[in-house]
């Protein structure tokens, strides 16, 4: 018994250590970034949502509050609107709301900080929502966007394979790293993928629950990141 618990033990360790060491390879590119999180990822319809803002590493970091003087846009989005959100300075969570009817709800926001822009998205399946909802392949326009290419819907319901499309000045980038991170375990459970010629890149997201998305982009000394949280359902 006590060789098996130390094998055990030795493979976690081996485990970890791997898993450490490859996010350690990226670790230049997926340093401290900024997501947004909702309270609930699939909400009932008319259900009150808290919008959360953090700052960290690993799907961990510290609750923000808006600067009103970084914020380029911040905007939410259902099937027939698009809406500008408040900037409240100081406020903890930065947006309050009721969700819509059942469909897709994209909320994003566009932060110029000191060192970078970050572009985060959150994406909410609302109520009992239908595959093949438009907002599935939605591009708004940021400068560096993650754009889904499965259906957020599919994904809630029953997980599996995410596609991701990246996009920089609104042409696909190719050749460049994402990194995919569970929130209940989001080092040994990280997933990397690059990008093809058309800027796609493709995981296997079997653990239920949320999923920050995260890819980086730097053009002579201007760095830009983008974020994406995401629901996955069970397998």
């Amino acid at each position: 018994m006590y060789t098996l618990r130390t094998m055990s033990n030795y493979k976690k360790t081996v485990v970890w250590a791997a898993t450490a060491l490859a996010l350690l390879m990226t670790g230049p590119l997926f340093a401290a970034t900024l997501w947004l999180e909702p309270s609930s990822l699939q909400p009932a319809a008319g259900e009150a949502v808290e919008m959360h803002l953090y700052l960290g590493e690993r799907f961990a970091g510290d609750e923000r509050a808006l600067d009103a003087e970084r914020i380029v846009s911040f905007q939410r989005l259902d099937q027939k609107s698009r809406r500008h959100l408040e900037k409240k300075e100081g406020q903890l969570p930065v947006a309050s709301f009721k969700s819509g009817k059942a469909g897709v709800e994209i909320v994003a926001l566009t932060w110029q900080g000191l060192k970078g822009a970050y572009f985060c998205k959150a994406i909410q399946v609302v109520g009992d929502a239908e595959p093949g909802h438009p907002l599935r392949f939605s591009e708004l326009g940021q400068r560096l966007e993650l754009v889904p290419q499965t259906d957020p819907v599919l994904l809630a319901r029953r997980g599996g394979t995410f596609e991701v499309q990246v996009l920089f000045e609104r042409e696909p980038l190719a050749g460049v790293r994402l990194l995919a991170l569970p929130k209940e375990d989001a080092v040994e459970g990280a997933l990397t993928a690059v990008t093809n010629e058309i800027g796609v890149a493709t995981f296997e997201l079997e653990r239920p629950g949320g999923w920050l998305i995260e890819v980086a982009h730097k053009v002579g000394g201007d760095r830009t990141r983008a974020t994406l949280v995401v629901g996955v359902g069970k397998p």
